[in-house]
């Protein structure tokens, strides 16, 4: 995160595995996906889509749309791909 001058404010990660729990519990927005594991789903902030259905872009717009203190410019949907990235090729 420091490599990117993110805080974990506005951070936003997406996971399906159990192996996602640390970046789901990190960021201020965990979520998990509609075909996430159990565990992992309790750990979220929120539960979206699965991974056929558009879920990140679901939980994109949600907190774009409905959340005024979350910002989507440039450098924050720019953290949440690096975010949801990141996490596929671990």
């Amino acid at each position: 995160m420091k490599l990117h001058e993110v805080t974990r404010d506005e951070l936003m990660t997406f996971g399906d595995n159990h192996n996602d729990v640390g970046m789901i519990r990190l960021a201020k927005i965990g979520v998990a996906m509609g075909n996430a594991e159990n565990a992992l789903k309790k750990e979220a902030d929120y539960i979206t889509g699965t991974n056929i259905d558009d879920g990140v872009a679901e939980a994109i717009y949600k907190f774009a749309e409905y959340n005024e203190n979350y910002k989507l410019d440039e450098k924050n949907i720019t953290c949440l791909i690096f975010s949801a990235v990141n996490g596929f090729l671990k």
